[in-house]
């Protein structure tokens, strides 16, 4: 009697075990079931709010930033399309030339600072980088410092290089990068005001969270341009410097 007792609750206890719980009626436990899809995260490596290093913000987030310095103020708005791949639109108001020099007036640009993630591993994040732009300002900001230097010119063209960032804590991101510039600029008015000027530049930035969206940045760019005989006051370094504010909506 003890025995027939003993078999019966082991069969109890076997039927009531998760491996007979979780298997519905009529599965054929002789075919092995599909692992469970668990989405992955959203980035390559950390949801941490960056600007300028190569680290990308996740897909569908947009951020809203603004900044003040040398040559201007400018403000940005950086939408992602993916967790690889960022865009941004950014205005700026510039009082110094944002090509090289250190010729002031007025002026304002339109461009279109972009990111594109190549590689992610650890605390390190590195991006390919461009930035088409166009200027519209008074010509001593494009080039033109003698009699047409009040007369309005523009200028266009491209800035591309590589960003990489450093998570060096939960709250603080070191970045810097390389960059080659090729502008267009020209002072109709003026008499062989034109010309073409290619800048070689480094970047480096400090990035750091006070809550999960909100973050204050300094940014530092030092390089220097090739450029037509005679123009930007043949002070052809590169400098820009920007304080500011970055918010993810």
């Amino acid at each position: 009697m003890s025995s027939r007792l003993v078999a019966v609750v082991l069969g109890l206890s076997l039927l009531s075990s998760p491996a007979f719980a979780d298997e519905p009626p009529g599965d054929d436990l002789s075919e092995p079931r599909a692992l469970e899809h668990v989405p992955g995260p959203t980035r390559p490596t950390s949801d941490q709010l960056s600007l300028f290093s190569g680290r990308t913000v996740g897909n569908g987030e947009v951020v809203l930033a603004a900044g003040a310095g040398w040559p201007g103020i400018f403000a940005e708005l950086l939408l992602a399309p993916s967790s690889r791949f960022n865009l941004s639109i950014r205005g700026a108001f510039h009082w110094g030339s944002p090509i090289a020099g250190f010729g002031t007036g007025v002026g304002g640009e339109l461009s279109f600072p972009m990111r594109l993630l190549l590689y992610a591993k650890g605390d390190v994040d590195f991006a390919a980088y461009a930035r088409p732009h166009v200027i519209i300002a008074e010509g001593a900001l494009v080039g033109q410092n003698g009699t047409f230097a009040d007369d309005l010119g523009w200028g266009a063209g491209l800035e591309v290089g590589a960003r990489v960032g450093y998570a060096a804590s939960r709250s603080v991101t070191l970045a810097t990068g390389l960059s080659v510039t090729g502008t267009y600029y020209d002072v109709p008015k003026g008499t062989n005001s034109n010309g073409f000027a290619t800048t070689f530049g480094g970047m480096f930035a400090l990035e750091g969270l006070l809550t999960r969206s909100t973050m204050l940045f300094f940014r530092a760019v030092a390089g220097y341009g090739v450029t037509k005989s005679g123009r930007f006051d043949s002070d052809r370094v590169l400098l820009q410097l920007a304080f500011g504010l970055a918010y993810r909506l």
